[in-house]
């Protein structure tokens, strides 16, 4: 039978106890302020108490006596200090034995008892539960001794006088009744503390996680600069590597095409040729990969770029083709963006290079313009060649693709590849669309500025 009560009673008691505050959770820097704060009181009452015992008509030495006691608690409290044992609980002693001595010097008047209530709710500051019910105890044995030694130094009306512990105990309800709103307000401070110290923590775990991530990508950071370092030293390495024995060959193959030319029959010059070409294409396909690695790794910080002076130097720049094609070359007014000039140098000189390359059996005509768009500026290069078949207009973009309509004809099918890298690298995107009236109009995006001046090539 007591084991099946006994269950219910400890949930009871356990659902009590997570109803009421916990106590002494008070950080030590607050309860050294607040202990502070009320010894400064009891201090006060020292000074006050005597002061009005003698206003009230008692002796000067039954007034000192009587505040004596206090000043007691007020010295033995400084010299103890906050500690949780010590300084606390002699500050309630003091505070509590401050509200008898009112109670005795008024002569039991009934709102000389209200002191007691202020203490009980001031002693909640510390918010300890020894302090609280040693208060609350203080209370019924002061009104019930006191009451039943001298009720006339604690109650001033007739029922007191004859029942002082029925009075103590209701004094003691009264007070009870006046803490219960401090224990409730305990109670939330505790809520409010505990909630700050949890989002206190989680505000440091959250940091050091963001430190922890800053370091690791510091970290990769670090290992990604060593790796593309070493990939530099590698690809620099590497073309040496291989273009030295192709400058070899080729210049073995040179001195025989030169000296034994229409010397052999046919077939050989014919092998000697395609000899000297495969090497040739090699040194372009070895420089272009070279260059293809280097896209984004040189370092230097993004400036204004002026798209027209770029494009007047990538026009001189394939003067010899230009010429020999009998291309013309117009450029529109163009803008002035945000990049690197050499890359963008490089993939001007891709397109126009291609347009010129790829004009089939017409006359090359090549224009260069540049527009406005929500994504920033596009530029486009429009010519009137051979065009891209709807099929390879993504393709073209990757590794060593070659358009289908531009077989035979010389390149290593990197330079678009290079291109679209120099603009994915500068936040933009590259695309071809057919061009009217045929031939392939390629467009790429950029962030840019203003516009700039007009440059018109034709041969």
């Amino acid at each position: 039978m007591w084991t099946r009560n006994a269950a219910p009673e400890r949930g009871a008691v356990a659902q009590m106890r997570r109803l009421l505050p916990r106590g002494h959770t008070l950080p030590p820097e607050e309860l050294h302020r607040r202990h502070r704060a009320l010894l400064a009181l009891l201090w006060l009452h020292a000074i006050v108490v005597p002061v009005w015992g003698v206003d009230r008509g008692y002796g000067l030495v039954h007034s000192l006596a009587e505040g004596g006691s206090i000043a007691v608690c007020a010295i033995a409290a400084t010299v103890v200090g906050s500690r949780r044992t010590g300084g606390p609980l002699l500050v309630a002693l003091g505070l509590l034995t401050s509200s008898a001595m009112i109670v005795h010097l008024s002569g039991g008047v009934i709102e000389a008892h209200f002191h007691f209530f202020v203490v009980i709710v001031l002693l909640t500051l510390y918010e300890d539960w020894m302090i609280f019910l040693f208060a609350a105890a203080f209370v019924v044995l002061h009104h019930g001794i006191g009451g039943a030694l001298d009720p006339y130094a604690v109650f001033n009306h007739p029922d007191a006088e004859a029942h002082p512990w029925r009075w103590a105990l209701l004094h003691a309800a009264y007070v009870l009744a006046a803490g219960l709103a401090a224990v409730v307000a305990w109670r939330l401070n505790e809520d409010l503390r505990d909630q700050h110290v949890g989002l206190i923590a989680e505000k440091q775990a959250a940091l050091e996680r963001a430190e922890a991530a800053e370091r690791e990508l510091e970290r990769h950071a670090h290992e990604l600069e060593r790796s593309n370092r070493e990939l530099d030293e590698f690809a620099s390495i590497a073309s040496h590597d291989l273009t030295a024995p192709l400058f070899t060959v080729a210049g073995f193959l040179t001195l025989l095409e030169e000296r034994y030319a229409g010397r052999l029959d046919p077939e050989a010059d014919e092998f000697i040729a395609h000899a000297v070409g495969g090497t040739r294409r090699m040194q372009l396909l070895i420089a272009d990969l070279l260059e293809y690695s280097r896209v984004g790794r040189a370092g230097l910080a993004p400036e204004d770029v002026d798209l027209t002076a770029v494009a007047r130097h990538t026009v001189a720049g394939l003067r010899g083709p230009i010429d020999e094609a009998g291309a013309e070359i117009v450029v529109d007014p163009l803008p002035v963006v945000h990049g690197h000039a050499h890359e963008l140098g490089r993939l001007l000189q891709n397109l126009i290079g291609n347009a010129v390359k790829y004009s089939g059996d017409a006359r090359p005509v090549v224009h260069v313009g540049a527009r406005e768009t929500a994504e920033g500026w596009e530029v486009s290069v429009v010519d009137n060649g051979v065009g891209v078949d709807p099929a390879d207009r993504e393709q073209i973009f990757k590794m060593f693709d070659r358009r289908a309509t531009g077989r035979g004809v010389e390149g290593t099918g990197i330079g678009l590849a290079i291109c679209e890298r120099i603009v994915t690298r500068h936040g933009g995107r590259i695309w071809v669309d057919p061009a009217p009236g045929g031939g392939s109009a390629f467009r790429f995006t950029l962030s840019g500025g203003a516009p700039a001046r007009v440059l018109r090539e034709a041969a």
